[in-house]
C-alpha cells in the first residue's frame, strides 16, 4: 500500500512538473504586469502537487504532451501496479526518456520471478519517507530555536511585537500569526513594513506558506519543487510589495527601498521555516519596486483573462476517449446502461489478432472494448451482482474462443479480462487489477495453440462398456474427463449443486496445487482438504501396490438444494431421499514431491470397492 502511495506522488510529482515548466514561461509573458498575477499561476502547481485528481476538458495543456491514462481523473505516467505487472511500462511526457526507460525494464517472467520492481520500488519508498522525515524534523527543531530568541520580545500592541534580536521582520504562526519587527525600525519604515506584514497575514500567505511546505516535503526529490517554492515566495514577496505602495503612494518608494536594503545587512535567522517567513530577495524586490507602476485598467483586464486562461489549462486533465459511463451514457439515456449492445461502430471489429497484439504490447487494459462492435453486454442487472461483462466470440486457426471482459458496475473501471476456449473451456486470465492476488498469463500464443488431452496425463483401461469422453476444462477439479455413460439420473435442473461429474458414472481429474490440496505423514497421503460444498467425504484406506501412492475414499453428493426440491415439489415432483444423492469410490493418486495429482471417481451403483481398485491399478501416469 505504502508503495503505491510512492508511486502514486511520483505521478503527482511529473504532472507538475509540466506544470511548473508551464508557469515558469508565463512568468516570463506576465513579467511586466503586478506580480499578484504570477503569484496566484503557483497556486495551480500547489494544486497539482496535493491533489491527485482534475477534472478533464479538451483544451488541457496536458494534452500536447505524451498522454498517459487517466485512472479516476489522475494522470498516470507510472501504474501504480507497475511492482507487479509482468510487462511494466511507463508513459512519461518525454518520448525519448520513456523509451530508453522501457527498454531497460524487466519483461515476462524475469519481472515475476525476481521481483526486481518490487525492490526497487521499495527502496524509493523508504528514501523518499527518510526524506520527507529529515525536512520535518529540521523545520521543527529551527521553529524551536526560533521561539527560544524570541522570548526576551517586548509586547507592543495587539499582535505585534518587537525585539532587538533580529533585524529581518517576520510573521510567526498559523491559527493566531505574530508580526515581529526590529526595535531599531524608524517611525517611516515601521509603517511600511507594518503594512507589508499586515498584508501578508490578510491574504491568508502564512497559510498558503504552510501548504506550500507540506507539499515540499512531499516533493522533496523533485527539484523543479524546490525551484518553485523559491520562486512562488519572491513573487509573494514583491506582489505584498505592490500593494504597499498602491495603499501609501509611490512617494515611499525610497524609504521602503531603504528599509528593504537595510534588511538585507541583517543576519537573517528565518531558514526553512514553514510558520516564519520573513524579508528576502532584496536586490529584486528593490529592483521591482523602484519600476512598478500601477497598471491601467486595459492591462490590467488583459493580465487578469490571461491569469484566468493560464489557470483553467494548467489545472485540467487531457480528455480520453469517450469513457464507459459517457458511451453508456449516449447510447442508452434514460435507459439501464447494463441491458443494451455495446455501441455499434462499423469501423471497430475485435479480432484475436488485435487481442494478441494488445496483450503483447500490454495496453489490454487502454482499450476501449465498449466501441466494438461484437461484443455484448450481459443482462444481469441484480442488485446483488458487483460485475457486468462484455464477451467477444472470436476464432482463432479453427477454434472457437470467448473473450470475457469484466467491468465494476459501480465506477465502470476495468476489473479483469478472461480467454476461454469453447470447445474444453480452458480459461486463462490475461489481465486483472490485483495483479498481486491473481496472475496473469505470460504467453497468449502458448495458450492459443495449447491441445490438452488426458493421454498427455495418463492411461487407463475402463471396463468394457464405458469411454471416457474429451477432455473439459471445467470437469473435476483442474480439468478431466467423463467416464460414461451416466449412472444417475436427475429430475428436473439443477443450479448449484448437480454437477456433471455427480452424475457420471465416474470422473477422471488432474489437480494442479496438490500441496494446498493435501496433508503428507511419511511419504503418502494423510488426509486431504474438502473441496466441493454438499459433499460429505469418509477416508476408507490407504491403497497399496498402484503406480503413485494413492487413497481411498467414499463421497456422497447432495443432488439437490433443498430450494430445488421445493420448486419440484411444487411441480408435482417428488423425489425419494436415496434418490437425492449420488455415491462414488474416490481414489486420489499424489507424491509428496509433486505439485501434480489426480483423482478417480466410480459411482457406488455402478462399481464395487473391489472393481474400483482393480480399475485404479491399470492407471499410469505419464507426468512426473
Amino acid at each position: 500500500m505504502i508503495n503505491q502511495l510512492f508511486i502514486k506522488v511520483l505521478n503527482m510529482s511529473l504532472t507538475a512538473s509540466i506544470i511548473i515548466i508551464a508557469v515558469l514561461v508565463a512568468r516570463v509573458l506576465l513579467r511586466k504586469v503586478p506580480k499578484v498575477f504570477s503569484y496566484c499561476l503557483w497556486g495551480v502547481v500547489l494544486f497539482r502537487l496535493l491533489c491527485p485528481i482534475s477534472f478533464t476538458a479538451p483544451f488541457s495543456l496536458l494534452g500536447t504532451w505524451n498522454n498517459p491514462p487517466i485512472i479516476e481523473g489522475r494522470m498516470e505516467y507510472i501504474p501504480e501496479n507497475i511492482a507487479y505487472l509482468e510487462k511494466p511500462s511507463v508513459n512519461l511526457p518525454i518520448p525519448v526518456v520513456n523509451h530508453k526507460i522501457n527498454a531497460s525494464l524487466p519483461q515476462g517472467q524475469e519481472a515475476l520471478v525476481a521481483d526486481p520492481l518490487e525492490i526497487v520500488v521499495s527502496i524509493g519508498t523508504w528514501i523518499w519517507i527518510i526524506g520527507m522525515c529529515n525536512m520535518l524534523i529540521f523545520s521543527v527543531i529551527s521553529l524551536l530555536r526560533l521561539k527560544y530568541r524570541l522570548k526576551s520580545a517586548s509586547h507592543e500592541r495587539d499582535n505585534i511585537y518587537t525585539t532587538d534580536h533580529l533585524s529581518t521582520p517576520f510573521v510567526l504562526g498559523f491559527v493566531r500569526p505574530i508580526i515581529y519587527l526590529s526595535s531599531t525600525l524608524q517611525k517611516e519604515e515601521k509603517e511600511c513594513i507594518l503594512l507589508h506584514e499586515q498584508i501578508h497575514i490578510k491574504r491568508g500567505d502564512h497559510i498558503v506558506k504552510l501548504i506550500s511546505f507540506i507539499a515540499l516535503c512531499i516533493h522533496w526529490f523533485n527539484p523543479l519543487v524546490w525551484l518553485s517554492f523559491l520562486l512562488y515566495g519572491q513573487d509573494m514577496e514583491m506582489s505584498c510589495d505592490e500593494s504597499v505602495i498602491r495603499r501609501m503612494g509611490s512617494s515611499v518608494k525610497k524609504e521602503y527601498s531603504s528599509s528593504l536594503l537595510s534588511f538585507a545587512s541583517g543576519k537573517r535567522i528565518i531558514n526553512c521555516e514553514p510558520l516564519a517567513f520573513g524579508e528576502g530577495d532584496t536586490g529584486k524586490r528593490i529592483k521591482n519596486l523602484l519600476r512598478y507602476k500601477k497598471p491601467s485598467v486595459l492591462v490590467f483586464v488583459v493580465a487578469t483573462l490571461l491569469c484566468v486562461l493560464f489557470v483553467v489549462i494548467f489545472a485540467v486533465n487531457p480528455i480520453e476517449k469517450q469513457n464507459l459511463s459517457e458511451i453508456s451514457n449516449e447510447q442508452n439515456l434514460g435507459q439501464n446502461p447494463y441491458e443494451s449492445l455495446v455501441e455499434e461502430n462499423t469501423e471497430d471489429f475485435l479480432s484475436m489478432d488485435e487481442v494478441i497484439l494488445l496483450f503483447k504490447e500490454n495496453r489490454l487494459d487502454r482499450a476501449d472494448f465498449l466501441n466494438y462492435t461484437n461484443g455484448v453486454k450481459d443482462k444481469d442487472n441484480s442488485e446483488g451482482t458487483l460485475n457486468y461483462y462484455v464477451n467477444f466470440k472470436l476464432s482463432y486457426q479453427g477454434r472457437d474462443y470467448i473473450l470475457g471482459v469484466s467491468y465494476i458496475k459501480e465506477n465502470d473501471e476495468l476489473d479483469a479480462i478472461y480467454l476461454t476456449q469453447e470447445d474444453t473451456g480452458d480459461s486463462v486470465l490475461l489481465f486483472t487489477d490485483e495483479p498481486w492476488r491473481y496472475t496473469p498469463i505470460t504467453d497468449i500464443e502458448q495458450f492459443l495453440t495449447m491441445v490438452n488431452s488426458i493421454s498427455d496425463w495418463l492411461t487407463i483401461t475402463l471396463p468394457k462398456g464405458y469411454t471416457l469422453t474429451d477432455y473439459n476444462a471445467n470437469i473435476g477439479i483442474d480439468g478431466g474427463a467423463l467416464i460414461e455413460p451416466r449412472a444417475y439420473e436427475i429430475a428436473g435442473e439443477w443450479v448449484e449443486s448437480g454437477l456433471p461429474e455427480w452424475t457420471a458414472a465416474g470422473v477422471v481429474s488432474r489437480i494442479k496445487n496438490a500441496q494446498d490440496f493435501f496433508v503428507f505423514e511419511n511419504g503418502r497421503i494423510k488426509e486431504k482438504y474438502a473441496y466441493w460444498n454438499h459433499t460429505t467425504e469418509e477416508k476408507i484406506e490407504y491403497l497399496e501396490g498402484l503406480d503413485i501412492p494413492a487413497i481411498l475414499y467414499h463421497g456422497n453428493h447432495d443432488l439437490y438444494t433443498a430450494a430445488e426440491l421445493g420448486k419440484l415439489e411444487e411441480q408435482g415432483v417428488y423425489i425419494d431421499a436415496a434418490d437425492s444423492t449420488s455415491d462414488y469410490w474416490y481414489i486420489y493418486f499424489a507424491k509428496e514431491d509433486s505439485d501434480v495429482a489426480y483423482y478417480l471417481s466410480l459411482a457406488t451403483n455402478t462399481f464395487t470397492k473391489e472393481q474400483a481398485i482393480e480399475i485404479a491399478r491399470t492407471v499410469r501416469f505419464l507426468e512426473q
